[in-house]
């Protein structure tokens, strides 16, 4: 089960020191009139929230002058807005999460995708959590998931995690191959940590295959680190983790 609320620093990783620096009080900065923060707007129920949040130009590359091949005048490449949206139904992601088990795993994987039924209750709230990005030009640009961590790689030694931890397992990050490049999987992997964060979580454990272009680089330069290689069966697996609270990752301290 995943928490719902926030819990404070724990040390779940043993030798991990957390440094507090003096308080100072910053500058008023003025900010021009077009300059944006990202809107969040938070809709509560019972059991679930929906959460829309905005990722501005920061998420994105620099802009770079560029002639236009026509005219031969400077023209900039404006960045692409990116709305992340926690679902409390995963229901309307099923289509594309589909989409995306065939593109990258029906030759790779033996198991069959879930059923609608079982897709919902996997990724909804307590069990898990879903979220979904929108562009300007696709609604459904991309999605990222995270859902209870079933303890069943344990025989590995470094995945044994603390007792008591409480440990989700990060799945289904998919970008459309047309919103690539973008920044999509960046603020969705990005806004997962925060979904964690408030709900609790101490460690985020994913696990990628070389056979996906990239995805390992993505997960290291987001905080994640390799803790086991597997280099047997028909496809490599690179086991990660993240520690959520803490910015210095004591992960193969976890047995």
């Amino acid at each position: 089960m995943i928490a719902t609320r926030q819990q404070p620093c724990q040390n779940h990783f043993p030798g991990s020191t957390t440094l507090q620096e003096p308080h100072t009080k910053s500058p008023k900065t003025t900010h021009p009139a077009n300059a944006q923060r990202p809107t969040t707007t938070t809709t509560q129920s019972p059991h679930v929230e929906t959460l829309e949040t905005s990722h501005p130009a920061q998420n994105q590359p620099p802009n770079k002058p560029t002639l236009d091949p026509l005219t031969a005048t400077p023209k900039t490449n404006k960045p692409t807005p990116i709305t992340i949206t926690l679902l409390p139904d995963p229901t309307p992601a099923y289509p594309l999460a589909l989409s995306a088990w065939h593109t990258l795993y029906s030759t790779h994987s033996t198991t069959p995708h879930p059923s609608p039924s079982t897709f919902a209750q996997t990724y909804s709230p307590p069990h898990g959590r879903l979220l979904t990005a929108s562009t300007p030009t696709h609604p459904l640009a991309g999605l990222v998931a995270y859902r209870a961590y079933d303890d069943r790689f344990a025989h590995h030694a470094p995945l044994r995690f603390a007792p008591g931890a409480e440990v989700v397992e990060v799945v289904r990050l998919f970008v459309r191959e047309e919103c690539r490049g973008q920044g999509v999987g960046r603020a969705l992997v990005r806004e997962l940590v925060e979904v964690a964060r408030r709900d609790g979580v101490a460690v985020m454990y994913l696990h990628t295959h070389p056979f996906l272009p990239g995805a390992q680089g993505l997960w290291e330069r987001e905080g994640w680190e390799v803790l086991v290689r597997e280099e047997r069966g028909p496809w490599w697996t690179v086991h990660m983790g993240r520690e959520v609270w803490r910015s210095e990752l004591r992960l193969l301290d976890l047995y």
